[in-house]
């Protein structure tokens, strides 16, 4: 993965496309209030845009919801990564 890209996210190796065209490319682990870490994986769309999901079970025992961020490819590479986190983060809500 370019490191231009990646920047933002632990790149691991792609894995193989689902049906929709995502693979996964990354993740990262957050603190998205003190002492609450939420794991986001990063999906790549074959278009070069990103859909960041976060892990479902964490969400639930923070008593949080997340609503889907995708990050646009030039974002991703022009952006710094705590502009990046700051729109993914905007998704976390509390229930």
């Amino acid at each position: 993965m370019n490191d231009s890209v990646s920047h933002w996210y632990n790149a691991t190796a792609p894995s193989v496309p689902d049906p929709y065209g995502f693979s996964i490319v990354g993740e990262k682990r957050v603190e998205v209030k003190p002492g609450t870490f939420l794991y986001f994986t990063i999906l790549q769309q074959a278009n070069g845009d990103f859909l960041v999901r976060c892990d479902p079970s964490g969400l639930a025992a923070a008593n949080l919801e997340y609503r889907e961020r995708t990050i646009y490819a030039p974002q991703a590479q022009a952006m710094p990564a705590q502009v990046i986190w700051s729109i993914i983060l905007e998704g976390v809500v509390v229930r």
